[in-house]
């Protein structure tokens, strides 16, 4: 008997997900919002905003507008960063002041992520300024998110710039309440490591299993087409050859309050397969020198782009150090970002108002992934089939 007749031979109850089983219109559900999310590409995304001199034992709201999500997809937060300092200046980039607080806000739900303002150094992990999300925050095309600031009753002049990161799900296939589904049923692609429904053995072998699952024959016949979809994704990436490969390059003394784009060709993949990116690194210098780097300088900020889809990473200017961690300099993507043949990364550098000679040096870092195009691999990506080697570590 075909699998689609078996579906109306035989019925399996709803049974508890703990006992390894799906029922038939959950997992109906699970492999509609699956295949939706095969078809859609996800991409690193960053919000920022400042407050410059900050009111000393007022609460201030941070500009919504620099905090709303223009992309056209749903925007998925994973982390929020911030920088503060009494003046930007072409040095190293420091922990976060000790006298501000802040209570992030969802504005479309009329939401705060905070009870109650926060001081900055409990709020942030002061060795990289950074809030990671146990689980991530979905926010609606078009919405937005706010953030309350107060500077404590101290003398002193205090600027603050604010990130949130994330990444954004083109293809206008999912709502943002779809991606929350994926993202409480386990399907959506793991963050930092964290386990997904593909490491889950019973939950497989519910959802891909030989028997009938889904409550419908439609139902049955797209869960058979996805997995089989999955198969030979799988299997292409078996085979693939994998090297690594870094796109770098570097411009020297950028001009004040204007923009300077870093060689475009430098990050060109121009191998004839795709490349999937993990990371960013940046290095800011005012002359190359025979002693240790040091964090990133206060007063860069970048527009990073993906140039053939025309994607936007940046919303606007991110100040360097909402960008990258001051520890390690580095813009971990959530998800591989996947640059085709011909495609490349475009970078520009923009010094704030300050006054100094300053080098900008970046590198984007991944592997070519020959054996597979760049609609399959980004599709593998969505799937959560594909992913960074530590990251399963992290």
């Amino acid at each position: 008997m075909s699998p689609l007749g078996l579906l109306q031979a035989e019925r399996f109850p709803a049974t508890p997900l703990s006992a390894g089983a799906i029922g038939p219109a959950l997992c109906e559900r699970a492999v509609e919002l699956l295949d939706k999310l095969r078809r859609t590409e996800i991409v690193p995304y960053v919000l920022e905003s400042s407050l410059l001199n900050l009111a000393q034992a007022v609460a201030t709201r941070m500009e919504t507008d620099d905090f709303k999500n223009t992309s056209g997809g749903p925007f998925v937060l994973t982390r929020m960063r911030a920088f503060t300092a009494a003046s930007l200046a072409a040095s190293s980039a420091g922990a976060v002041f000790q006298n501000v607080s802040v209570k992030p806000i969802d504005n479309d739900r009329n939401e705060p992520l905070a009870k109650a303002p926060v001081l900055l150094p409990v709020y942030l992990a002061v060795d990289d300024n950074a809030l990671v999300l146990d689980r991530p925050h979905v926010l609606a095309p078009d919405g937005s998110l706010g953030v309350m600031v107060r500077e404590g009753d101290t003398a002193g002049t205090t600027d603050l710039f604010w990130a949130f990161l994330g990444e954004v799900l083109y293809g206008d296939l999912l709502s943002a309440r779809e991606v929350q589904e994926l993202i409480a049923l386990g399907l959506y692609p793991g963050f930092l490591g964290r386990e997904v429904a593909w490491a889950q053995v019973e939950a497989m072998r519910w959802l891909f299993g030989d028997g009938p699952r889904c409550a419908t024959l439609a139902g049955e016949a797209l869960r058979w087409a996805l997995r089989e979809r999955v198969a030979d994704l799988r299997q292409k990436l078996a085979w693939a050859e994998r090297s690594t490969y870094v796109f770098g390059a570097g411009v020297i003394d950028i001009t004040t309050n204007a923009v300077t784009s870093l060689p475009i060709g430098r990050f060109r993949n121009e191998s004839g397969s795709p490349v999937a990116l993990f990371r960013m690194n940046l290095a800011t210098l005012t002359d190359a020198a025979a002693s240790a780097a040091g964090a990133v300088f206060s007063n860069v900020s970048l527009e990073v782009y993906h140039s053939g889809p025309n994607r936007q990473l940046t919303k606007s200017p991110v100040l360097a150090p909402c960008l990258v961690g001051i520890r390690d300099s580095e813009w971990v993507f959530e998800r591989p970002l996947v640059l085709g043949p011909g495609e490349a990364m475009e970078i520009n550098a923009i010094e704030e108002n300050v006054n100094g000679t300053t080098n900008v040096y970046a590198a984007v870092h991944g592997e070519h992934v020959r054996g597979l195009s760049a609609a399959e691999l980004r599709e593998a990506v969505s799937l959560g089939l594909y992913q960074p080697w530590r990251r399963s570590y992290t």
